[in-house]
């Protein structure tokens, strides 16, 4: 009987330690998203600067390119729905929808997908200038982004490991 309930704590400690390291993994790894758009953007915006290639040109690459699984499906998603529907619908309405099909696979909160969604805004029919200094707005505002979700992470991340640990520990202690 002894060895079933020292199993049994065992079991319900180690789940909700790995209960408390998904909540860690799922900040760090919507942080790691984040920074991967940041760095498209950065890419989108010399590549309109230099006139190097066509947005779903720079989609391509991205959907090819080594990101998470959630960032290459985003940018897929975009340049097939740009190269199908290019002359039915506008960029702001296939960023929106591609974002609204992918944001799951990226551990985005729904703030994070609502402010993806503005990047659809972009003035594509616009100069040049233009473009370019919506793109450094919009990265400039996704830097801070970063930044605030980084400063909220490390200190949720010890809460999360602590929390799993501990509740385990009461859940023990109840049920023996």
């Amino acid at each position: 009987m002894d060895i079933i309930k020292i199993t049994g704590a065992a079991v319900v400690l180690m789940s909700s330690f790995m209960l408390g390291m998904y909540f860690v993994v799922v900040n760090k790894t919507r942080i790691k998203n984040l920074a991967d758009i940041d760095e498209t953007w950065r890419t989108i915006s010399a590549e309109i600067r230099f006139q190097s290639g066509s947005l779903p040109e720079i989609f391509k690459r991205f959907a090819l390119h080594e990101y998470s699984f959630g960032i290459k499906a985003l940018y897929k998603d975009v340049y097939e729905n740009m190269v199908v529907d290019s002359e039915k619908a506008a960029f702001e309405i296939i960023w929106r929808e591609s974002v609204r099909n992918n944001a799951s696979k990226s551990c985005f909160l729904r703030e994070d997908e609502e402010f993806l969604m503005q990047f659809g805004n972009m003035p594509v029919h616009l100069d040049i200038q233009t473009q370019t200094d919506f793109v450094n707005h919009m990265i400039s505002m996704l830097d801070d982004r970063i930044k605030k979700a980084q400063d909220k992470t490390d200190s949720q991340c010890r809460i999360y490991r602590c929390m799993g640990i501990a509740a385990g520990v009461f859940l023990v202690l109840v049920l023996i």
